[in-house]
């Protein structure tokens, strides 16, 4: 009943589907004439970007790949990793016998979440392996799965092994019915570029109590003015770093520090040092980490108002204390591991980030622990490729 039922909504969403994003390959057709190692079925754009260090990492080892997607998006990102790129044709069971038997590949990885049955029980049928890394279960998701419960237990009683991003996620995938000693907790792969080093910025800031405000979100704006302006008053000598995360808020924010009588010098214009007591506005792109590397301080945005925050991570590699909201949802696991580990502070407010910062720029001695301790916690979030692959070799 549930197959039919199943069925039944793909034909539906299948419809829609190809009315908005036609393709041949959607129906099975035209798909690529390889005979690759290893078939990764990724869904969308956002993780198709966090899954290149696994794939970077892989091809280390020789190993070939073809990728599959969902978007559009997705596949004009996939296209640019140099790997055949194909649309995955909808999971229908016989759609997906016939592309598993041209592509015939010895392991099915799986991103996230991409959980099609018919994909599954097809290249388990064929002596695929079948893997799922990046492992997300959120609780919505969870309950989603629970109401197809007897669906659900099949289509996992067909991995061979499920690498999950956090305990959190491994605990659900176990509840859902996944057998507890194919389940393995490797973190997120979409951290780990952030191991690679990045030059310090060109700029003489004539002191040494520089915080970033990194990727600042509209409604923040107005409260990270304030603080700073907060902060100078009590440490003259700070220079602050404001990143937006959109390019189109530079010239509201250049007027707003204006009306507040905040000196401050754009990016572009090539200031080589910029004075106490003012701001440097980042008008350009992919300087953030640059940035963060050449503070002694962090606020990270997207944390103060509700947009689910951003990479907390990145300051605290180079080993910088970092502040944040109490919105982050999107990095969870990494707030939580940071504040129980001593490695930032959670702030709710304008008057906190401002006295918070102000406590640490003053305290040099608190602030290098702080900063130790934030590249203990973050150091354990990179490196998920290289777990993952050593656990899939053994797995092969």
């Amino acid at each position: 009943m549930l197959n039919w039922l199943y069925n039944l909504l793909l034909l539906f969403s299948g419809i829609l589907l190809l009315l908005k994003n036609f393709s041949l390959q959607r129906l099975g057709l035209s798909i690529p004439k390889v005979k690759p190692d290893i078939w990764l079925h990724i869904a969308s754009m956002g993780e198709m970007v966090g899954v290149k260090p696994f794939l970077d990492e892989a091809r280390k080892l020789r190993l070939s790949f073809v990728i599959s997607c969902m978007t559009k998006t997705g596949y004009q990102t996939a296209k640019g990793f140099g790997e055949e790129v194909f649309y995955l044709p909808l999971d229908f069971s016989f759609l997906m016998r016939r592309t598993i038997k041209k592509l015939l590949p010895k392991i099915l990885i799986i991103s996230e979440t991409e959980l099609w049955p018919n994909l599954i029980r097809s290249a388990k049928k064929n002596g695929c392996s079948v893997i799922l890394i990046n492992g997300r279960i959120t609780e919505k998701s969870y309950r989603r799965y629970q109401v197809l419960s007897s669906l659900t237990k099949e289509v996992l009683s067909s991995f061979d092994l499920f690498l999950m991003q956090s305990e959190d996620d491994a605990e659900r995938i176990r509840g859902l019915g996944a057998s507890c000693d194919r389940v393995k907790v490797c973190g997120n792969t979409k951290f780990d570029w952030l191991a690679t080093d990045v030059p310090s910025f060109d700029i003489d800031f004539a002191t040494s109590k520089v915080i970033v405000f990194g990727s600042i979100r509209e409604m923040e704006e107005e409260a990270i003015i304030s603080a700073f302006s907060k902060i100078r008053r009590e440490i003259p000598e700070v220079i602050g770093i404001i990143a937006p995360r959109h390019l189109e808020r530079v010239k509201a924010i250049s007027e707003r520090l204006i009306e507040a009588k905040i000196p401050f010098a754009k990016r572009t214009e090539k200031s080589k040092k910029i004075q106490a007591g003012s701001i440097l506005l980042l008008d350009t792109i992919g300087e953030l980490r640059q940035a963060y590397k050449s503070s002694s301080l962090s606020f990270v945005g997207g944390t103060l108002a509700d947009y689910g925050g951003h990479n907390l991570l990145e300051p605290a590699l180079f080993g910088i204390p970092v502040l944040f909201g109490i919105y982050t949802s999107h990095f969870k696991d990494v707030a939580i591991a940071m504040k129980k580990e001593k490695a930032a502070i959670e702030v709710r407010n304008e008057k906190e980030l401002a006295k918070n910062a102000a406590r640490l720029l003053s305290c040099e001695e608190e602030r290098v622990l702080m900063g130790k301790r934030a590249v203990e916690v973050a150091q354990k979030f990179v490196g998920a490729s290289t777990r993952m692959l050593s656990e899939i070799s053994i797995s092969k």
